[in-house]
């Protein structure tokens, strides 16, 4: 995405089909700062929450997402290029 290159080191995620606990912890860690590093106003969600698959603060942090990155691009290539981004990378079926 043309608004957030750079915002994480792809590098640092790790991508195996099964983390242990650190290293998923690392991943939610990224994942937090990184909303934050673009705008977005994390309160009350922690590395936890997400390790949980807490459906509502999930779908409240990706829709955040979305408003921002809405603002940066054109509203037609937001969804498609986050919707994409997102599902490239979900470890999960």
């Amino acid at each position: 995405m043309e608004c957030c290159y750079g915002i994480v080191d792809e590098r640092a995620v790790s991508t195996k089909r099964v983390l242990n606990p650190w290293k998923r912890n690392e991943n939610h860690t990224l994942c937090l700062n990184s909303a934050k590093a673009i705008g977005c106003t994390v309160v009350n969600i922690g590395t936890q929450h997400l390790a949980e698959g807490r459906p509502h603060l999930l779908l409240g942090l990706i829709s955040l997402i979305i408003k921002i990155v809405d603002l940066k691009l054109e509203p037609a290539k937001t969804h498609t290029h986050v919707c994409l981004f997102v599902l490239k990378r979900m470890p999960y079926s």
